[in-house]
């Protein structure tokens, strides 16, 4: 992190978003002292345990909560459904993840994807040496400079870019008939909100685009990939000092008889492992292929359901039973007299308890 600092300086304004991680966290604190430094919302939720579909929509609700008001609420059903969750997010400071009380400009980036996505595209190759990894992420690098130079040379400096411009003219659709509550959304996001939109449609103003942050324009991305990144000669032109020391490559023995490590990401220092269900037995931490329970036998499995079967007969009658009594409290004595339930209900009770008997499941 030095050597990024190095390279920018002291940039006011700075913001860090990574995962909860202490050297991460420490090197923050010590190169950039003055810079925010939030955490991805991404990691906090498989930390927290909030990745499932029942709970998702909550979660990411409440981090991208505009207000406090609203996220206060988001975070009360959040403790009612998830009190464990609940505690990690207040450990873990709320204001480093939530956008309503977030302390900083954050520039709207609640997850770390534009660093996961480079690492994604690291995954074939992260495995050769070190310095054929520096040439294949030079390559990368001046490919990437060089379409979106040339994808907005022609732009016109003031304009917004085609992403921004996009943005704004959905939401002048989407506000045509909104009541202005608040323009919190402008303030942090840096586009102008639904409600500015609806603002400037009373004052007959039917552009917008001025009231962007500067860093939406088409002269910032300019100056962000104005740069050229030069290939590298070829070795016999390379201007090496006599005095370099000369480092062995480390001696690789034979092997171990192992499984080889998958191509994964590496996870966040406080998220838990993925426990998978076997399907056969039921019990956590391995599948039905590593199960090693025996299987029960036919005799023990027709017993089961023998037993689940007087169960729910039982369960029955007693049901029946009470709608009897309940009949026979609400009718008169002599249709009581006429109906007998034993050639009835009983009766079918009666026959049905002759099918559950033990010689019938274990023959």
């Amino acid at each position: 992190m030095r050597k990024l600092k190095d390279f920018i300086g002291e940039v006011p304004n700075v913001a860090i978003t990574s995962d909860i991680h202490y050297a991460i966290i420490l090197a923050c604190k010590t190169v950039f002292p003055n810079s925010f430094h939030g955490f991805c919302c991404r990691h906090l939720m498989m930390n927290c345990g909030m990745q499932s579909e029942r709970y998702k929509v909550l979660y990411w609700s409440t981090c991208k909560a505009y207000t406090k008001q609203e996220f206060d609420r988001l975070m009360s059903d959040i403790q009612i459904v998830r009190p464990d969750a609940h505690h990690k997010l207040v450990e873990d400071g709320i204001k480093k993840w939530s956008r309503a009380k977030c302390l900083a400009n954050r520039y709207n980036y609640m997850t770390s994807n534009s660093a996961e996505l480079v690492n994604a595209l690291t995954k074939e190759v992260r495995k050769i040496p070190i310095t054929a990894l520096m040439d294949w992420y030079r390559d990368l690098l001046r490919k990437w400079y060089y379409e979106r130079r040339e994808k907005h040379k022609d732009s016109q400096d003031e304009e917004l870019t085609p992403w921004a411009s996009a943005k704004i003219r959905y939401k002048m659709l989407k506000s045509s008939n909104w009541i202005v509550n608040g323009v919190v959304r402008w303030q942090l996001s840096g586009l102008p909100c639904g409600h500015v939109c609806a603002i400037t449609r009373v004052k007959a103003l039917t552009n917008v685009n001025n009231l962007a942050k500067p860093w939406f324009l088409n002269s910032t991305i300019k100056a962000t990939y104005e740069g050229i990144v030069y290939p590298i000669k070829d070795i016999p032109t390379w201007q090496t000092p006599n005095d370099l020391q000369v480092v062995l490559p480390h001696v690789m023995g034979n092997k171990l008889p192992s499984r080889p490590k998958n191509k994964d990401r590496i996870r966040s220092q406080r998220e838990g492992p993925i426990l998978t269900r076997c399907g056969k037995c039921g019990a956590m931490g391995h599948n039905r292929t590593t199960c090693n329970v025996p299987l029960p036998s036919v005799q023990e499995a027709n017993h089961e359901v023998y037993q689940q079967g007087m169960y729910e007969l039982q369960h029955i009658s007693n049901n029946m039973e009470d709608m009897y009594h309940l009949q026979h409290e609400n009718t008169p004595t002599d249709f009581i007299y006429e109906q007998n339930p034993e050639s009835s209900n009983m009766a079918m009770f009666g026959n049905f308890s002759q099918c559950l008997t033990p010689n019938n499941f274990l023959k």
